[in-house]
């Protein structure tokens, strides 16, 4: 929710950049993280894409504990 805020409030407020210009110096401030290009693409855009790429692997560590 708050990437969605800093886009919003960039778009909002005349942010350089508009709401992706925020939303980048947000991650940048929050994570070091730069981001270099954007895209927006609607979530049915976004679903397409990933299945076209043949989908996202996503690990998941979990400890399993069983009843003793």
């Amino acid at each position: 929710q708050r990437i969605n805020t800093a886009y919003q409030s960039g778009e909002i407020t005349g942010y350089t950049g508009g709401g992706p210009g925020l939303l980048k110096d947000t991650v940048v401030y929050n994570f070091g993280i730069r981001i270099d290009h954007t895209a927006m693409v609607e979530f049915d855009g976004f679903r397409k894409i990933v299945d076209t790429l043949g989908g996202v692997q996503v690990p998941i560590h979990v400890h399993i504990l069983t009843g003793g």
